[in-house]
């Protein structure tokens, strides 16, 4: 059932490793949500609920109950700078300039890739957004 959902978005290669990886995690958590007996006879009423449904808008409201006001910050005259934040940064030591970055997999942009068909879905030197993590560092430093 998973495996299906999972082909009419992806190829059947990428939903096989994807299950490999993590059809574990998946079945447990399926398990533990709907297939345990406390689970299955409250979901069909036919015994007390013993857990509760949240509601996202009563946690946010929750979490938020005692948020302090905004301060409305003044402009100031003095200096300031310019900052660059890179944060979580997935480097391919495999990237290739050229290389297809539209590919049908999670990651693209290798040799394995190869040429795209049109030359706008090619990874670029600096790299390209697309389905490609960041070129070698060396080209971007």
């Amino acid at each position: 059932m998973v495996l299906s959902a999972c082909e009419k978005h992806r190829s059947v290669d990428v939903c096989m490793q994807g299950m490999e990886t993590f059809g574990d995690v998946v079945y447990a958590s399926i398990i533990d949500r709907f297939i345990k007996p406390y689970r299955v006879c409250e979901n069909l009423s036919m015994c007390p609920r013993t857990t509760q449904k949240d509601s996202l808008k009563k946690y946010i409201e929750e979490v938020l109950k005692d948020k302090p006001d905004r301060e409305v910050l003044k402009p100031t005259k003095k200096s300031t700078y310019t900052m660059l934040q890179i944060s979580d940064p997935h480097i391919d030591l495999d990237y290739l300039e050229g290389t297809n970055a539209y590919c049908d997999l999670p990651l693209c942009c290798h040799a394995a890739d190869g040429a795209p068909v049109d030359n706008k879905h090619a990874a670029g030197y600096w790299g390209t957004i697309s389905h490609c993590d960041l070129p070698r560092v060396r080209n971007i430093l």
